[in-house]
């Protein structure tokens, strides 16, 4: 049996690989990501409030930004008005995109973000509005 690989996207391509060989392995040289259509990164406080976990970013069927937390996400449920953002510069709001509220304070969960493209920013940023303090931010790599 022959398979035409231009008739299928990436994203059916990979929904029908066993989960733990999506990546293309985890060749820890990389972090296991080596995959044009996948980022991650840390998300790591930069206040006294707890703020940390992993993250990874693909793009899904529809073209949209996926965006998971690890379970070991971990936040503070005392910040008040606690909002995430993508964005280019990690010390401010100004040009970002806002992902919205933070309602989630431990463990997995997901954001899909529509309209950005995967390499249209480069960090993720935990934003207290109502004090206009930063919090935390995940570098994407």
């Amino acid at each position: 049996m022959t398979i035409d690989n231009n008739t299928f996207s990436d994203v059916d391509f990979l929904s029908v690989i066993p989960e733990d060989t999506q990546s293309g392995g985890n060749d820890e040289s990389d972090g296991g990501n080596n995959s044009d259509d996948t980022k991650s990164g840390t998300i790591e406080t930069t206040s006294g409030y707890l703020l940390q976990g992993d993250f990874t970013i693909v793009i899904d069927g529809d073209g949209n930004l996926f965006l998971e937390m690890d379970s070991n996400y971990r936040a503070d449920t005392d910040l008040p008005g606690l909002y995430l953002y993508l964005t280019n510069n990690p010390n401010s709001v100004n040009g970002a995109h806002e992902v919205g509220a933070v309602e989630v304070f431990s463990g997995e969960h997901f954001y899909t973000i529509e309209n950005v493209g995967l390499n249209e920013f480069k960090y993720l940023l935990y934003w207290c509005k109502p004090f206009s303090v930063k919090v935390g931010d995940g570098k994407i790599n």
